[in-house]
């Protein structure tokens, strides 16, 4: 045998024998862990009330006090919730992401306040100026 021969029969041994340790590694590994290998995924978890029961207390206090403070007055409803839910829905869409309603609520909001602003200002120079003149009638 020449040498080319030897080295190519080196390769070949070398690369089964890491192709045979990787097998048995994995064949080890699930030897392990069946439980894993023969299980099928699930789907997520529905949304549950009864999972976390703290969560959902303080969530339904938030909803409560964005209701409002006359609704809360009238000791409000799991109806009004779904109410308030589904004028969510008929202005974002069914299928709106939670987070995608949120931002865009912080946009809206944002952009009120900014409006806001600008009417104070304008309004801060006028009430200025009339000050001015009736200190001047005065004197």
């Amino acid at each position: 045998m020449t040498t080319q021969g030897l080295l190519l029969i080196g390769i070949c041994c070398v690369l089964f024998g890491l192709i045979l340790g990787m097998s048995l590694c994995l064949l080890i590994w699930h030897g392990m862990r069946p439980e894993k290998l023969y299980t099928l995924k699930k789907k997520k978890p529905s949304l549950s009330y009864t999972g976390d029961v703290r969560r959902t207390i303080a969530a339904l206090q938030q909803l409560q006090a964005i209701i409002g403070y006359e609704t809360a007055r009238q000791d409000p409803r799991l109806s009004d919730f779904v109410a308030l839910l589904r004028s969510v829905q008929r202005h974002f869409g069914r299928q709106a992401s939670l987070e995608g309603v949120i931002q865009s609520l912080v946009v809206q909001d944002t952009e009120r306040q900014l409006r806001q602003r600008k009417l104070r200002r304008a309004a801060i120079p006028q009430e200025k100026t009339t000050s001015m003149v009736r200190e001047v009638v005065v004197l």
